[in-house]
């Protein structure tokens, strides 16, 4: 073989180890591909978007990982593709982190550690103020499954008020709040940080009658399969985006106050005590 062969072949071999290289991701390293984070639509979509795509672009620059933010506008949609374990990370409702827990394994890892979520039943300023005065009445829910809003309300109703009423369930707590507004339905559920949002036109024109028990605020999920130094650096960088002024005024627009490290003890303790 002559030299100048020899130098070719040498070459060649060289760029192939390279490639193989470069190509072959170490142990536990986050893969190329964006790791799914889905939002529970409590909102529209265009607000969800405006609000947790700036978040997802800071969390990227803190771990090295990519995220692909997701998601369904419908919540029994939602529900469907967490059941299905669609989601490696994801931002949920108190009743879907248990739900997810026994149907995927995925556990909340973390939560606004400054804040209790309670269910509020809201209907038009000048309307009777009276809860008993519901009964029979349609009211409006943003979907059977939302805990604060929609579970627990309906059963506190029951059996704190003895008043059944008639749930129809809409998509999103935007939905619930604009119709009761226009006078579609005589009340509606919702939580109290999406109320605080709306328009002041629409919230000067509505009041709350009732709030329910609180209970602990929406979770971050993650799914089984995310490696665990993943799931590490996740926690670690909203940690540090919480003590930061500029990234902490995003979260706040989740609104989440202080989001800390959690575990799926503290939901797997949440009772439910009305039918899905």
């Amino acid at each position: 073989m002559n030299e100048l062969l020899k130098k070719i072949l040498a070459i060649n071999i060289g760029v192939l180890l390279l490639i193989l290289l470069g190509s072959s991701t170490p142990p536990n390293e986050a893969p190329n591909e964006a790791y799914t984070f889905a939002i529970v639509p409590q909102f529209h979509s265009q607000s969800l978007f405006r609000i947790w795509n700036p978040i997802l672009k800071e969390l990227s620059k803190e771990t090295g990982v990519k995220f692909k933010l997701t998601g369904n506008s419908s919540f029994v949609g939602f529900e469907n593709d967490l059941s299905s374990g669609r989601y490696d990370f994801a931002y949920v409702n108190p009743y879907h982190a248990v739900m997810a827990n026994s149907k995927q394994k995925y556990e909340a890892i973390l939560s606004d550690a400054d804040r209790n979520v309670r269910g509020i039943l809201v209907v038009k300023k000048n309307s009777n103020g009276k809860v008993a005065a519901l009964r029979g009445k349609n009211v409006a829910f943003p979907s059977p499954n939302t805990l604060a809003s929609s579970i627990l309300m309906r059963s506190e109703l029951e059996s704190k008020f003895s008043t059944q009423v008639r749930p129809q369930y809409l998509q999103t707590h935007t939905d619930v709040y604009m119709k009761v507004y226009q006078g579609s339905y005589a009340a509606g559920g919702g939580v109290q940080r999406t109320f605080d949002q709306l328009h002041p036109k629409i919230k000067n024109n509505l009041k709350v009658i009732y709030k329910t028990s609180p209970i602990p605020a929406h979770p971050i999920v993650v799914h089984p399969r995310v490696p665990a130094n993943i799931r590490n650096k996740v926690i670690k960088a909203f940690e540090k985006l919480n003590k930061d002024p500029r990234t902490k005024a995003l979260l706040s627009k989740i609104p989440a106050k202080n989001l800390k490290k959690t575990s799926q003890n503290v939901y797997a303790r949440i009772a439910f005590t009305a039918s899905l």
